[in-house]
């Protein structure tokens, strides 16, 4: 179901835990993607870079926090 004209509001964002992870963990925290019509946001912590790419390419993760060249691999 969606709503506010988003396809989903439930997403599964990764990220990998160094420091440029901390705008979605703020944002999280604060209530940020609620308040734009997110209903249920899940942070997966992700081990490694590679865990990120199989977890987009696969349809685990709905996005990803990643390098900048990451998304044409």
């Amino acid at each position: 179901m969606s709503r506010h004209g988003l396809e989903k509001i439930n997403l599964n964002l990764g990220f990998v835990p160094l420091t440029d992870c901390a705008p979605l963990v703020v944002a999280k925290e604060q209530g940020f993607f609620a308040k734009h019509g997110l209903e249920e946001v899940t942070l997966s912590r992700e081990p490694s870079w590679k865990a990120i790419l199989e977890g987009v390419t696969n349809g685990r993760l709905d996005a990803a926090q990643m390098v900048a060249g990451m998304p044409w691999l």
